[in-house]
Order: structure tokens, then C-alpha cells, then sequence
């Protein structure tokens, strides 16, 4: 039963950071201070040829229709002194396929909840003894399991983030509307690849904090209870 209450939580812990990873991805696409400090940095407003206060209003409409809020993107603002649609045909066709994939990867992280919280009871209830140290050690196999592959991800991206940015489109994404013409398309100068590279940074970074918190906490714990083990073991010899 131990062995297997160990598998369990293992998973569970493996689980976490991928609900973890969605979180942060949700959070971090989802944070308008931050798209507002990107513009400001990259100066997108000038570029495109509207004012940030415009940009800031189109950026709101754009996430509120990426995150189901808004049913259509149709937004008009004043580019270069005309009054205009922001987004072209293609624009709103590759944001309904980002708003399916945002929506998707939702309700994947929301039945991913219960399904760890079920994983934890089972394992909890397996076992009768040393549920502390079980699932610390579950912890840390199941994060560092997970983390290498996150880790290698965040690596790639941050080695040749061009490649992993056009892999990462053509993985989750079923047509071509994704190469959008910066000469034609406002939503691909409102976020260039600089943001992008960015936002998968700052993903990584919110990801570190979050999972790395409670498996330091884990380490911590093993490596003390160790000590401890060893100190009582020497008591009982002498």
C-alpha cells in the first residue's frame, strides 16, 4: 500500500504543476498592467500609429473576447488619423482559434483540481504512518519529474525562441492563420515576438515561485526528518 500511495501522490504532485503551469499561463496572458509596461517598453502605440489610451482600450477588448467574455471582436479606433476596425478577417480568425485553445486549456486545468485533490485523499487513506514524509518525497519526485521537462521547454525558448515559438503554434494550432502579415495585421504588431519572449519568461518565472515554494518546503522537510532519524537512532545505540 505504501508503494502505491506513492505512485499516487507522485502523480498528484506531477498533476499540480501542470494545473500550476495553466495558472500561470492564464494569469500572465491575462494581466493588462503587464501588456501596458510592454507597449510602454516597446514603444507599440507609435508604431501602429494610435494613441496608447486607444491601445490600452483595444488590448481590453481583445483579452475580454479571448477569455469569453466578449462574443465578438470588433473593435474601431483611429489608426494614422482614420477611423478604422482594428482587426482584419484573419485577425479574428486566428483569435477565435487562441480563444478555443484559452478556453480549452481552462477547463483542463479546472477538472485537473479535483482530480489531484481525489489523488491525495486516496494516497492519504492508504497509508497510516509517515504521511508527512510520504508526501514530501512524493513532492519532490513528482516536481523534479515534471520540472525537467518544463525546464527543458523554458531552455529552448530562451536559446532560440523563434523556433520554439513556431513549434509551439504549429503543435497547437491546425492551420496557418498563426503567420500573420506585419505589414497588414495590428494584432501582430500590437504583440511582436520581443512580447512573446516576454510573457514565456515571465510564465517561467511565476512557474519557479509557485511550484518552487512548496518543493523547497519538501526538501527542507526530508532533509530534517532525516537528521532527526539519524540523532534518534544514535541515542537508542549509545
Amino acid at each position: 500500500m505504501q508503494r502505491f500511495a506513492t505512485v499516487l501522490c507522485t502523480i498528484a504532485c506531477a498533476l499540480f504543476v501542470v494545473c500550476a503551469l495553466l495558472s500561470c499561463v492564464e494569469y500572465a496572458c491575462f494581466d493588462k498592467g503587464f501588456y501596458d509596461q510592454e507597449y510602454r517598453k516597446l514603444d507599440t502605440a507609435r508604431s501602429i500609429g494610435l494613441k496608447h489610451s486607444a491601445l490600452i482600450e483595444v488590448t481590453n477588448h481583445l483579452l475580454d473576447y479571448t477569455a469569453g467574455i466578449e462574443d465578438e471582436l470588433s473593435i474601431k479606433a483611429e489608426i494614422n488619423s482614420r477611423k478604422v476596425n482594428v482587426f482584419d478577417e484573419t485577425d479574428t480568425a486566428h483569435m477565435a482559434d487562441v480563444r478555443e485553445l484559452f478556453l480549452a486549456a481552462r477547463t483542463v486545468r479546472n477538472w485537473l483540481i479535483p482530480a489531484i485533490l481525489l489523488l491525495a485523499v486516496a494516497a492519504f487513506f492508504l497509508v497510516k504512518a509517515h504521511r508527512a514524509r510520504l508526501f514530501a518525497k512524493s513532492c519532490i519526485i513528482g516536481f523534479l519529474l515534471s520540472g525537467v521537462a518544463i525546464g527543458a521547454l523554458a531552455i529552448w525558448a530562451a536559446v532560440d525562441f523563434n523556433t520554439f515559438w513556431t513549434s509551439f503554434h504549429k503543435l497547437f494550432f491546425t492551420n496557418e492563420l498563426w503567420l500573420l502579415d506585419p505589414a497588414k495585421s495590428v494584432l501582430v504588431n500590437m504583440v511582436p515576438s520581443q512580447f512573446f519572449f516576454d510573457l514565456v519568461m515571465r510564465i517561467v518565472g511565476l512557474l519557479g515561485i509557485f511550484v518552487g515554494i512548496p518543493l523547497l518546503a519538501s526538501i527542507i522537510y526530508m532533509i530534517v526528518s532525516r537528521v532527526r532519524r539519524r540523532s534518534l537512532m544514535t541515542i537508542i545505540e549509545e
